[in-house]
């Protein structure tokens, strides 16, 4: 024990020596303590490749969540289809997210509740594959490789949207007059919401904005009078966007389906008796070096998109 003792003495001499001789030593360990000096907790994430800020707004009539989401690589975006198939089972945005791998992620296209399928009858790609070979309606939501985002013009085949480097769709749709769709801004300015989507009712809505590749915002908002939130119409939540300063933005399914979880927590009402409604695809952001799905992606500093100068992105 006293030789263990000694030794430890001994080593703590020869670090100590060490950093007096060279003050460079000092100055890097506090630089790399300051690299490392990231928020985590409920409402934030941050490493080198992600950064997520969340919060929850009140306007006086409507509660929403915004979150934030920043990433270094654009293959930081996914998409999954719930339980790894095109159609049942179905699963909930909390499950598929955890099976990912994931730390933020939302409820993506409308479904079908026989089949399960996702956008049924609609164009679906998801990873770049085909899974429903038919023409854009003029209401599919694209998001390519380079983590862009934009509405496929209809007519648009899937051979076009590949060719383009779409990687993931999602689609809105019109069932018993709830409505989800449709794109809410393009280029940076609203979109005319046409009449099939005018309604001038307040609903929970969920919805995902870019402000450019790589700087992305997820929208939820609470409704049905839940914790005192009655909802927002098509042309609020677009004014959110707007807000924001997105380029982009598309409403997704909403109602009981609409679901924001973030490191493992739903963090809005939940409409459907407090519980989960189960999904069939998703829309969510991953850690690159970390996790499944994350560890294999490889960071160049070429393809950093969210940085300052210096070696830190942020």
């Amino acid at each position: 024990m006293k030789n263990k003792i000694l030794a430890s003495l001994v080593l703590a001499g020869i670090f100590m020596s060490s950093s007096l001789c060279d003050p460079g030593s000092e100055i890097l360990a506090a630089e790399q303590q300051e690299s490392t000096n990231f928020t985590n907790d409920d409402l934030n994430y941050e490493t080198e490749t992600l950064k997520v800020n969340v919060e929850q707004k009140d306007t006086g009539y409507t509660k929403y969540w915004v979150a934030h989401v920043q990433t270094f690589s654009t293959e930081q975006l996914k998409s999954a289809l719930c339980g790894g198939t095109y159609g049942n089972p179905r699963k909930t945005t909390s499950e598929e997210l955890a099976s990912h791998d994931g730390i933020i992620g939302i409820n993506g296209s409308a479904f079908s509740y026989g089949s399960g399928e996702p956008a049924p009858g609609k164009t679906m790609i998801k990873g770049g594959r085909i899974y429903n070979d038919v023409y854009s309606n003029g209401n599919i939501f694209c998001v390519t490789e380079d983590g862009g985002m934009f509405t496929a013009a209809a007519g648009m085949t899937t051979k076009d949207l590949l060719n383009r480097g779409v990687q993931d769709t999602y689609y809105f749709q019109l069932i018993n007059n709830y409505c989800f769709g449709p794109t809410l801004v393009e280029n940076g300015e609203a979109s005319e919401i046409s009449g099939q989507f005018h309604q001038t009712s307040r609903y929970q809505r969920a919805a995902v904005g870019m402000v450019s590749p790589g700087d992305y915002y997820l929208v939820v908002v609470d409704g049905k009078g839940y914790g005192g939130s009655q909802g927002m119409t098509y042309q609020e939540l677009q004014q959110v966007f707007l807000d924001l300063g997105c380029d982009y933005a598309y409403n997704l399914d909403g109602g009981g389906s609409a679901t924001l979880v973030f490191k493992g927590r739903v963090l809005n009402m939940l409409t459907d008796n407090g519980k989960e409604r189960a999904c069939g695809d998703i829309l969510y952001f991953v850690d690159a070096g970390n996790g499944s799905e994350g560890k294999d992606i490889v960071v160049h500093e070429d393809e950093g998109m969210i940085r300052s100068a210096g070696d830190s992105i942020w």
